[in-house]
């Protein structure tokens, strides 16, 4: 065999097994049931609201600071008497056009982080057990202060305390929408950990005239991957 022949041979030899390694993988991921050990994603909800706190110095002025938050809800479903013993959030990336002030919290455990200071770091979060043997997984993403002392105009005589106020201080929902990805990793009490891919945008732009928005995610995209 020539040289010519040999290093054709050799490239095309390189060529087949990278484009079976990329097959392998697109099968894994997308087939759920070849690699997903004994946790599912049974149901999972993003409940996005606005928080407003009254700065008013007295009765004619009309003065509040506006924070976005979204809830994430997530349903894990053991199997074979599966416990968990640890989940957390890897890889938490935060995208956004504008300038976002992102904080991650779980008010039931006083546990509160800075986007800032989590990029590149494990994120703890609390599970609970629930009467069904299902655990819930829940935590917000908080866009602090998206206005600052922020003064109603005069001809407005009512407002509610949800998503609304963004139509009267005109915030378009462009300026405060942010993609979000991380993995969730639920670690086993047998010690194997399971890895799931959450990708997602928030908030609605219905959050403007509903006031608040519950989306139900799809649960056929979220899968974990045991990594052995």
């Amino acid at each position: 065999m020539n040289k010519s022949k040999f290093f054709t041979a050799v490239i095309t030899i390189v060529a087949a097994a990278v484009i079976l390694f990329i097959i392998i993988n697109i099968i894994f991921d997308k087939n759920s049931k070849i690699n997903q050990g004994n946790f599912r994603i049974s149901d999972a909800l993003i409940t996005s609201t606005v928080e407003l706190e009254d700065k008013s110095e007295g009765a004619s002025k009309w003065e509040f600071d506006v924070s976005q938050k979204n809830k994430i809800s997530m349903l894990v479903k053991p199997s074979d008497n599966a416990k968990i013993k640890e989940a957390y959030l890897e890889k938490f990336k935060i995208s956004s056009k504008n300038n976002v002030s992102i904080y991650i919290e779980q008010d039931n455990y006083e546990l509160n982080y800075k986007y800032d200071n989590i990029k590149n770091k494990k994120v703890n979060i609390y599970t609970e057990e629930r009467e069904d043997g299902n655990y819930l997984i829940e935590f917000d993403i908080k866009n602090e202060d998206i206005l600052t002392n922020y003064t109603i105009p005069e001809d407005v005589k009512e407002i509610r305390y949800d998503g609304t106020i963004l139509n009267i201080a005109k915030v378009p929902i462009s300026t405060i929408t942010f993609n979000v990805k991380y993995n969730l990793v639920v670690v086993e009490d047998k010690g194997q950990v399971n890895k799931c891919k959450v990708t997602f945008s928030v908030p609605d732009g219905k959050i403007v005239s509903e006031g608040l928005f519950v989306e139900r995610m799809d649960v056929t995209e979220l899968n974990f991957k045991v990594n052995y």
